[in-house]
């Protein structure tokens, strides 16, 4: 059953694939290195700890967003690999 204008996503789009296994790769590298250095510590002040969540998000938007525009966008296995270091770096 469809939708009236609704298009089915597409199951096997590699894409959205590369998507995943980058963001999941780099949110797992990034614990792992994270426990390297002693674990997360997340003491201080209000203030301070906000600041740490303000940076650390425009880090990810910058590599999101940044990276979104300087990378191509296509079909191909460079495009895929981009897109894959893209979502690392952003899971990171």
């Amino acid at each position: 059953m469809q939708l009236a204008g609704a298009e089915l996503p597409d199951p096997v789009d590699p894409s959205s694939t590369f998507t995943s296994a980058g963001t999941f790769f780099g949110l797992a590298a990034g614990a792992a290195w994270i426990m390297s250095k002693g674990g997360y510590q997340a003491s201080g002040t209000i203030e301070k700890r906000a600041m740490r969540y303000v940076i650390g998000l425009i880090g990810v938007i910058i590599f999101y967003i940044g990276l979104g525009a300087i990378f191509p966008h296509g079909d191909g296995f460079i495009f895929y690999l981009l897109r894959y270091i893209r979502y690392v770096l952003v899971g990171w």
